[in-house]
């Protein structure tokens, strides 16, 4: 199961009250939320846990919230993941240093709690919906590549066929050339069909975009 069948939203925050919060807010949209107090166990739970969105302080013990955030960026499994920095300060130097290391947004504290939901669940939602065009351009390079394949197998039996044929009018010595051909072919066809069949219940692999369609699992 992803990340996004039951989204689980990484809530990082020192500040117990401020945590408990977040972790409401978070439970109210119906999300999973897990908690971390400084920046090292957050990266510690993000090898643990499938993330699809982090609630992340700027001002945290030991690692600060931007080297957090750029570190979740540099991260195969969290480089898709929106982050949402919850700051006191609305300065603009710190705002774009934290979007310069990967930040998609920021929350003012005190944060009202229903800007808040609806900022993190149209952040949830928009990288669920890139994940499923990925995975949407994903199966269609898979289809187009199987497609142009199944060109040698098919070519294989219609000469098979027609060489078949033409035995019928000589000897018969290339009747059993002829059959190979035809049983090669259809092998391969059948093969290709069952590469077909399997994107209906495909295999993916993460990305820095999100998951892409896992080309050889699905053969």
């Amino acid at each position: 199961m992803s990340a996004f069948d039951t989204p689980t939203v990484l809530i990082v925050d020192d500040n117990r009250p401020t945590a408990r919060i977040l972790e409401a807010t978070v439970k109210g949209l119906g999300y999973r939320a897990i908690i971390a107090v400084d920046g090292e166990t957050a990266l510690e739970l993000v090898e643990e846990e499938p993330l699809a969105g982090a609630l992340l302080d700027l001002i945290l013990p030991g690692m600060d919230g931007l080297e957090v955030c750029r570190r979740l960026r540099a991260h195969p499994r969290t480089a898709a993941v929106p982050i949402l920095l919850v700051t006191a300060t609305e300065d603009l130097n710190s705002r774009l240093a934290g979007f310069e290391a990967g930040a998609d947004d920021f929350v003012t504290k005190p944060f009202n709690r229903r800007e808040l939901a609806a900022r993190l669940r149209a952040h949830v939602e928009l990288a669920v919906m890139r994940r499923q065009v990925a995975e949407l351009h994903g199966a269609l390079a898979t289809i187009r590549l199987i497609s142009h394949e199944f060109n040698n197998p098919l070519t294989m039996v219609l000469g098979g066929m027609d060489l078949l044929q033409m035995t019928r009018s000589g000897d018969g010595s290339n009747e059993e050339e002829a059959l190979s051909m035809i049983g090669d072919g259809t092998s391969r066809l059948g093969e290709l069909a069952r590469r077909l069949v399997s994107i209906s219940d495909p295999c993916f692999k993460e990305s820095p975009i999100g998951a892409m369609l896992d080309i050889e699992a699905s053969r």
